[in-house]
């Protein structure tokens, strides 16, 4: 349950999270089939109205609840307010939280896997980390899967550590991840070598726990009701959109072909060819949706979206009239749905991209406030700051930096970074 969590997450809560939806495969080899093959049992797919936690089984129902928390322990993370995350502090979390023991009326949280810990130590371990480098990594997609597996690990044992016992080193760790002012070594007082050989000692004992009330769940009233396969295929590609277009267009046209004039399928498979690069089919699709719908928020963004695609990143005087162009289909979207977000953060970059970064920052704060974990709402916002000169551009940039799987969004980030700092 979320309030089990309250006390271990650092920031300050949005007021309103965005739904999320969990999408558990039957097996790994189903999700392999869509997703293809990834070092880990699941992800958490994000975006501006809804989160999406995928699931796949992997060593059994148990690994399934596991993975389950450990995501949702993400989601978690990823609403809250002006904080900035290191990875190592992201994955260990998620780690430790999912790891938790429901006995009856009682939860214990941190139970610590000893013997796993002991061995990132062990003189056989081939290619052991440091604390040095579990500090810094900031990007662990060209990581072999053994490696990733012992960076769970010691990043788990060193968020641990740190947040049970004694009150000290929690206040220490809260301090750093709210300031981020110099490396978490400072915060404590000791050096990295001295933080690693305290490690290797807290491993080798008893790990502290906490054992606290856990109150029956509510009486729900549950049904179920299977989807069609419509209904699944479009969800499975409403997941993989951002990750693999190719894959969500395979399971999209054959519906499209028997639906041409839904315009939620032609926004779907808009948003899947603009991924592809196919620029030019994906705003023809956009501008035949917007023609069945013109009164669709949904067709309306996505209108906006494509539109600007090729100017999110270039600024010139034919971008700047492209983005005027497209301010009004947002505003219009936003008439008919103050819901989504996604409008007011196209309204934001409408008018980052004019030249008006104080007026941008007031929209893309509103966005911010909902979905604190977007990498683009992060760095837009920390551009837009940035560019009037207000030192608050640093956390949002790095948590850009820090987030983003896709290596463009880390190079703009970095960039953005040392001009801030230049």
């Amino acid at each position: 349950r979320a309030r089990r969590a309250q006390p271990y997450l650092p920031g300050s809560a949005t007021q309103a999270q965005a739904p999320m939806n969990m999408l558990i495969f039957s097996s790994h080899q189903s999700f392999q089939r869509y997703f293809g093959a990834r070092p880990f049992a699941g992800f958490m797919q994000p975006s501006l109205t809804t989160s999406t936690l995928v699931i796949a089984p992997h060593r059994g129902d148990r690994a399934i609840e596991e993975t389950a928390r450990h995501e949702y322990a993400h989601y978690l993370l990823r609403n809250r307010l002006d904080v900035s995350l290191p990875v190592w502090f992201d994955e260990g979390l998620a780690s430790l939280l999912s790891n938790i023991a429901v006995n009856g009326d009682s939860v214990t949280i941190g139970r610590l896997p000893l013997q796993r810990m002991q061995s990132l130590f062990a003189k056989n371990n081939t290619w052991p980390l440091d604390v040095r480098q579990v500090l810094n990594a900031d990007d662990l997609s060209g990581w072999p899967p053994d490696r990733i597996g012992q960076f769970y690990a010691y990043s788990w044992l060193l968020t641990h550590y740190l947040m049970f016992d004694p009150d000290e080193r929690q206040i220490q760790l809260q301090n750093y991840l709210a300031e981020r002012e110099a490396p978490l070594a400072k915060y404590l007082g000791y050096n990295n070598s001295s933080l690693e050989r305290r490690l290797q000692r807290y491993s080798s004992h008893r790990a502290p726990q906490r054992s606290e009330a856990y109150p029956p769940a509510p009486d729900l009233q549950l049904s179920t009701r299977c989807l069609s396969p419509q209904e699944r295929d479009i969800t499975i590609a409403a997941a993989l959109i951002d990750h693999s277009p190719g894959n969500a267009l395979e399971l999209l046209q054959p519906y499209l072909e028997a639906f041409p004039d839904d315009p939620e399928l032609l926004v779907m498979v808009s948003r899947a060819q603009a991924g592809q690069g196919e620029g030019d089919t994906a705003i023809e699709l956009a501008e035949k949706a917007l023609a069945l719908a013109p009164d669709n928020a949904a067709v309306l963004i996505n209108i906006g979206n494509r539109m600007t695609d090729d100017c999110l990143l270039r600024r010139s005087d034919e971008c700047r009239e492209i983005w005027r162009e497209s301010l009004p289909h947002y505003q219009r979207a936003l008439e008919l749905d103050m819901t989504r977000f996604d409008a007011v953060f196209g309204v934001g970059l409408a008018y980052l991209h004019a030249g008006r970064p104080g007026e941008a920052v007031n929209y893309l704060k509103v966005v911010y406030s909902r979905v604190p974990w977007a990498v683009p709402v992060n760095f837009y916002l920390g551009e837009s700051y940035r560019i009037i000169g207000d030192s608050r551009a640093q956390l949002y940039l790095r948590n850009a930096y820090n987030w983003s799987q896709h290596e463009l969004w880390r190079k703009l980030a970095a960039m953005a970074l040392e001009e801030l700092s230049g």
